[in-house]
């Protein structure tokens, strides 16, 4: 496999993460049953209005939540059907040996040492002691609660369940996508998350799986139809209104809905691979010192990213009060440091821990 090819890929997981790391940088709130932050509620009792910029990137934030985890776990099922055709995995139980070290590991070592400690300074859990074990074992370990790592179990199984399931049905692809769809349906009347995801993200880990033996077809189609790009944009902005307008009210409306969504994820998806490989083909921006940082990092700061983010808004908070994020450039300014420190932080964490040689945690 030529260079080229691998940086196509190389690109798109940096852009996948710079998008998860935006995607965590604008909440004040996090509810759950487990544990959790409310300074929405702060500032509600102190008569503090939120603003119009926290307003207008909580916007764009849901825009990026509604295709970056599916571009993840897309990207990964392309990367593992590289791996299936050059026979890395011959044998079940070598792939869920690589993959328990590489996903499984560093969520329990990285939940127990890293997470719990910093949203515990945080203030996120219980002053109760029972309380307490209760939000980390259920919220924390069997994701319960709100945990950045869930998207680590979720993704071991899925390599699971579709190693077994290509094993079994190779060739069938009309009876896997009708399984995987009907997986993902039933995922959501399943409430255990440590179910749930998996069987809700097999569809696009599949996506991707499949999109590498069409991948050198695709790039010469998008190469030669550039309107496309622009096309697939209109269609991404139409189909995130109009989804979010349809009120899942009856069948009919829900299926509206769902189809809706699925089109914004595929788009949101295709538009940011078109990005990548329009750059690279036509620059040279895999020699940039900081796209190499983030790609060589990039697992990096998925892992330990999102958890500063609970110590900081703690520490704004408690130095400058609840006021600061009232305010219009107060907000901006929250939402940069938000964003500047988690990625300079976890970045020189993941080199730290690399220099030791903790691969599997970095």
């Amino acid at each position: 496999m030529n260079k080229r090819v691998i940086e196509e890929y190389n690109l798109t997981r940096v852009f996948a993460v710079i998008l998860v790391v935006i995607g965590h940088c604008t909440y004040y709130t996090i509810n759950t049953n487990y544990g959790g932050i409310d300074y929405i509620s702060i500032m509600e009792n102190m008569n503090v209005n939120d603003t119009i910029t926290h307003k207008l990137l909580e916007i764009m934030v849901r825009i990026i939540y509604s295709f970056h985890m599916p571009l993840f776990v897309a990207l990964s099922g392309a990367l593992f059907s590289i791996q299936m055709k050059g026979n890395r995995y011959q044998r079940l139980n070598l792939l869920v040996k690589d993959k328990f070290f590489r996903l499984i590991v560093p969520f329990f070592v990285i939940t127990l040492c890293y997470v719990v400690p910093l949203k515990f300074i945080s203030q996120y859990f219980n002053d109760n002691l029972i309380e307490l074990v209760k939000e980390i074992i259920l919220g924390q370990f069997m994701l319960m609660g709100n945990s950045s790592l869930w998207f680590l179990p979720s993704l071991f199984l899925n390599f699971i369940m579709l190693y077994i399931i290509e094993k079994k049905y190779n060739g069938k692809d009309i009876f896997k996508i009708v399984l995987f769809i009907t997986m993902y349906l039933i995922s959501y009347k399943i409430t255990i998350p440590i179910i749930s995801n998996p069987l809700r993200y097999i569809l696009w880990f599949y996506m991707g799986y499949k999109f590498e033996s069409v991948r050198v077809k695709f790039n010469i189609y998008i190469n030669q139809n550039k309107i496309i790009f622009i096309i697939s944009l209109g269609m991404f902005i139409f189909t995130s209104f109009i989804g979010r307008k349809i009120l899942d009210t009856n069948i009919l409306y829900l299926s509206m809905k769902i189809i809706c969504n699925w089109a914004t994820t595929i788009l949101g998806c295709f538009i940011v691979y078109y990005v990548s490989y329009l750059l690279i083909t036509n620059t040279k921006i895999m020699d940039y010192k900081l796209t190499n940082i983030i790609k060589d990092n990039s697992f990096g700061i998925y892992l330990y990213s999102d958890t500063l983010n609970y110590l900081i808004l703690f520490l704004i908070y408690n130095i400058y009060g609840i006021g600061v994020f009232g305010s219009e450039f107060g907000a901006l300014i929250i939402f940069l440091i938000r964003l500047i420190l988690t990625t300079i932080i976890s970045i020189a964490i993941s080199k730290l821990l690399k220099r030791k040689n903790l691969k599997y945690i970095c």
